[in-house]
């Protein structure tokens, strides 16, 4: 979805409703553009898909996995309702490299929201503008999929 005009940029259909996500992923390298945010929902928790962006000059935002491991390499910020903090993630693997992102979690009352962005800095990418775009997109993208389903 164009975060623009709101509209969607390519739809894709598998018969196979249980096909994973990943199988996008070469279709999503070719028709993505250098310097485009994506907005990627946990089906593209792929390490070596991510390193594969981050090398084309295309960034994301995704939600990080609970109870995921990573080592913290620098902390931006360190606040009451901020954390923000450079990390690595991954292995030492072919299939799960390591990179390095950016941790950015935002509480919201008792709640810890924590998204991962390639994007490094913050002053281009700040910590409440990391949330706000996510969780616009997702709830504008699950009312356009509660519309086709009614």
């Amino acid at each position: 979805m164009d975060l623009v005009t709101h509209l969607r940029v390519e739809i894709w259909f598998w018969t196979n409703p249980k096909q994973a996500d990943t199988h996008w992923e070469n279709d999503l390298l070719h028709l993505v553009k250098e310097k485009t945010l994506l907005l990627l929902d946990r089906g593209f928790y792929h390490f070596a898909f991510w390193q594969e962006l981050i090398d084309k000059k295309i960034d994301f935002i995704t939600r990080i996995k609970k109870g995921a491991s990573y080592q913290v390499e620098q902390v931006l910020t360190s606040s009451y309702d901020i954390k923000d903090r450079i990390i690595k993630i991954g292995s030492v693997t072919k299939k799960t490299p390591i990179i390095t992102v950016r941790l950015v979690e935002i509480r919201s009352g008792k709640v810890w929201h924590s998204y991962l962005t390639s994007v490094l800095d913050r002053r281009i990418l700040p910590p409440y503008v990391v949330a706000g775009l996510f969780h616009s997109t997702r709830a504008r993208s699950l009312s356009i999929s509660l519309e086709i389903n009614l």
